[in-house]
Parts: C-alpha cells; sequence; structure tokens
C-alpha cells in the first residue's frame, strides 16, 4: 500500500529549505541512482514540476521556511532556477512520516557550490520544470 504524500521539502547547498504541499506540483518522481548511497542517504534523480501559482506566492514562502535566502524580490521560483543547488528532497508522508534522499550532484566547473546535473526550465504554462539526474 502506498502512503499518501502531503509535501514535498526541498533543501537547497547553504541549507535553506522550503516544505511545499503537493497541490503546488503539477508532477514530482525520483529514481534511484545508478551512483548509489553517499553519506549513508541513497541517491536519487529528480524530476519534478512546479505550478505557476507558486511563482509569487509570498505568503506561503513566509510560514513555510524556516531560513530564507532571497535577496530583494527574489521568488522561489528565482531561487532553483538562479543558483542550481538543490541538493536533497524530503518527500513527506500524510501520517507524517518521510523519506529524505539526496539528489546526483556534480560541481559546475566554475563553482563547487552549484549542481551542472540540475536543469531549470519554464514550460509553455509558465510552471518550473526542474531535473536533477547523470
Amino acid at each position: 500500500m502506498s502512503k499518501t504524500i502531503k509535501a514535498i521539502e526541498i533543501t537547497f547547498e547553504n541549507i535553506d529549505y522550503i516544505e511545499i504541499p503537493t497541490e503546488y506540483f503539477e508532477s514530482y518522481d525520483h529514481k534511484k541512482s545508478d551512483s548509489g548511497i553517499l553519506y549513508g542517504i541513497e541517491e536519487k534523480s529528480v524530476d519534478f514540476v512546479l505550478r505557476k501559482e507558486v511563482l509569487g506566492v509570498q505568503r506561503l514562502l513566509d510560514s513555510n521556511m524556516e531560513h530564507v535566502f532571497f535577496q530583494g524580490n527574489k521568488t522561489l521560483f528565482d531561487r532553483i532556477a538562479e543558483y542550481s543547488d538543490i541538493v536533497n528532497i524530503t518527500v513527506i508522508y500524510a501520517d507524517g512520516s518521510g523519506e529524505m534522499f539526496i539528489v546526483e550532484w556534480e560541481d559546475e566547473d566554475d563553482s563547487e557550490f552549484r549542481n551542472k546535473l540540475q536543469k531549470t526550465t519554464l514550460t509553455e504554462n509558465g510552471d518550473l520544470h526542474v531535473v536533477i539526474r547523470r
């Protein structure tokens, strides 16, 4: 029996994180990586689409983020797209349990703080599509 997903928590390289309720996701998928286990946690590839409604939802950010690294008027979309530094994902289930995993990572040539495996694009609908995989 599969569990109902309540939210997805995204953690960034500088330990900022945000918990996003599933209604803001158009789609979400993760798969076991061929690269195995890092720091005792299974590494996985990720593919998700965040709905455009999350684009300017400051209330969501204010109420759900413990530590926020947003300069000026940056939105969640800006944060994800500009920094390419998602390091792990936690799937939070309706029963309160969670499953955390590290995403596949390869340093960009000019920065160890950016993941060159993270590709972020806007869809035709204005949603944010994020893929992290080898």
